[in-house]
């Protein structure tokens, strides 16, 4: 894994692009097709980045309202989101991560009947550290 300057910015971009998609659905009209492409593009750029020191916390945050709402859509790839979330919540500070998911929300996602919030919960106590 590198961390190449330049993809960061791309990364970046493409976030915001990601973010302003989702907070846009509104119901099945909406294009997944393109959303699903421009996650599967994050997935990209983000699997080679050993860190990201600017952590996307409008996007998280918005990840973080999208799934917790009950609505769920048929054409949104929501296993490469995972992936995605995955992927970014390795490569980002933890600490940072903690205070977008607090300690609460884990506990609430682990205790929901929600399998993709659970899995996410999982994901982020998987890549807890300790403080020092």
């Amino acid at each position: 894994m590198s961390n190449d300057s330049s993809k960061i910015p791309y990364l970046t971009s493409l976030l915001n692009e990601l973010n302003e998609s989702l907070l846009g659905i509104n119901d099945d009209a909406t294009d997944f097709n393109y959303i699903n492409r421009l996650i599967e593009r994050c997935v990209l750029n983000s699997s080679t980045l050993t860190t990201l020191q600017d952590i996307p916390i409008a996007f998280f945050l918005t990840i973080k309202n999208f799934l917790q709402e009950s609505t769920y859509f048929e054409n949104f790839d929501y296993e490469e989101l995972l992936l995605l979330l995955d992927n970014l919540v390795s490569i980002c500070p933890f600490e940072e991560i903690t205070k977008i998911y607090t300690v609460e929300d884990l506990e609430q996602a682990l205790l929901s009947n929600i399998s993709y919030l659970i899995r996410i919960a999982c994901k982020i106590i998987k890549n807890s550290q300790p403080l020092d």
